[in-house]
């Protein structure tokens, strides 16, 4: 990439010409621009709303390690992680799966990559009494409570 002349950068932009040009130089060559799902989701069991246990996620985690072909990463012998061949699903803090979908190079191929995984995932917790959030918080669950 083009480095940006940092005089230059520090001018007021006074043309559309100049904008465009200070914007093309930043810019990846064609072969580099990728673009990628990532989402997280809050796991609560579907019952109750109620932020669900480590025990049901790992639970949720081992069978789609054992069935999509994914690679657990393990944390004193408990499962926080699965990386595919182009995408990890990973624990983060209170409980929340993330989804760090495939790179590629066109929106159809993100929204085909996300639609498989919320399919996958979606049909999988549903078998344990699992639902996802995409609300970012727990609504329900007072945080003493999050395991």
């Amino acid at each position: 990439m083009p480095e940006l002349d940092p005089a230059a950068a520090a001018q007021p932009v006074e043309t559309k010409a100049q904008l465009i040009s200070y914007l093309a130089a930043g810019a990846r060559s064609e072969d580099k621009r990728f673009i990628g799902a990532e989402l997280e989701k809050v796991v609560i069991v579907r019952e109750t709303g109620e932020a669900a246990p480590y025990a049901r996620i790992e639970t949720l985690l081992k069978q789609l390690e054992a069935e999509s072909g994914w690679r657990g990463v393990y944390e004193n012998d408990h499962l926080v992680a699965l990386f595919g061949a182009d995408s990890s699903i990973t624990l983060e803090p209170g409980g929340q799966l993330e989804l760090s979908g495939a790179l590629c190079s066109d929106i159809h191929c993100c929204h085909g990559d996300l639609t498989r995984h919320l399919k996958t995932v979606s049909s999988k917790a549903k078998e344990l009494g699992l639902a996802f959030l995409g609300i970012g918080v727990q609504p329900f669950t007072p945080l003493a409570k999050i395991n």
